[in-house]
């Protein structure tokens, strides 16, 4: 994840509350068997908050989806089925209870430092980030801060047994060694955040696409140009994987 200089909207202060905000909401919920806000785009465009019971499996699959969203606004690339793998493999299940026992887990993989970090971001006296426009916190770089988090470590190491797992996006290689892909953030991956953000009422950067004529137009009920900005008008996320490079499983390869 690159912090850009100057002004970015994904890390205004109201978003950075926001992302605190949810996985705090997330953990009384899971803790208690309450429900969670969850922001949904209406058909009318206009964005709603709807209340999310944990409990019942179809309403917390929404709230999983909206945790992975969230962390994918730090640059934390991580998908749902990431997630669930996730919890089934470190807690037997993929439902609210499974999610809880993140939330009190305790050792070098707790997210507890990692919300810390989180709440200490946000100023909500000032209502202003504790982070100066060169992306530090207290000396320290937000890549760096991110990285130092052994919740974070946790994510990315279960991210590689989940590819490798389900044998996606691997090349065979000489003496029957197969490598998987590591994927990075990227000015890509921003972009597509950047436009995703319209589904959750930032409709900034999807305005801007559309100011060029070649990007989009209409004539009458027709509405011509990017099939990315219909498939977003149409509701649906877009979804971007960039290689960054490869990683064996074979100990003692010099490939």
């Amino acid at each position: 994840m690159k912090f850009r200089k100057g002004t970015d909207r994904r890390y205004s202060p109201e978003v950075f509350q926001h992302i605190y905000d949810f996985f705090t909401d997330v953990k009384k919920a899971v803790s208690s068997g309450g429900t969670v806000t969850v922001n949904f785009k209406g058909e009318d465009g206009k964005v709603r908050a709807t209340q999310l019971d944990v409990t019942k499996e179809d309403q917390f699959d929404y709230v999983k989806d909206e945790f992975c969203n969230t962390l994918q606004k730090l640059g934390i690339q991580f998908s749902k089925d990431e997630l669930n793998y996730t919890l089934r493999l470190k807690y037997g299940s993929s439902d609210h209870t499974a999610l809880m026992k993140m939330f009190e887990s305790t050792g070098p993989s707790s997210i507890t430092p990692f919300l810390d970090w989180l709440r200490g971001c946000y100023n909500k006296v000032t209502k202003s980030l504790n982070i100066t426009p060169n992306g530090t916190l207290n000396g320290k770089s937000i890549d760096t801060a991110l990285a130092s988090f052994g919740f974070i470590g946790m994510l990315a190491n279960a991210k590689y047994k989940y590819t490798h797992d389900h044998d996606q996006l691997s090349v065979l290689a000489t003496k029957g060694n197969r490598y998987y892909v590591i994927s990075e953030n990227s000015l890509i991956t921003d972009v597509t955040d950047d436009i995703n953000a319209s589904l959750t009422g930032d409709e900034g950067p999807i305005n801007d696409l559309k100011s060029f004529s070649y990007n989009y137009m209409e004539q009458g009920s027709r509405k011509i140009g990017s099939i990315v900005i219909k498939q977003v008008e149409d509701g649906s996320k877009l979804k971007v994987v960039t290689v960054a490079g490869f990683r064996t499983d074979q100990k003692g390869d010099m490939g």
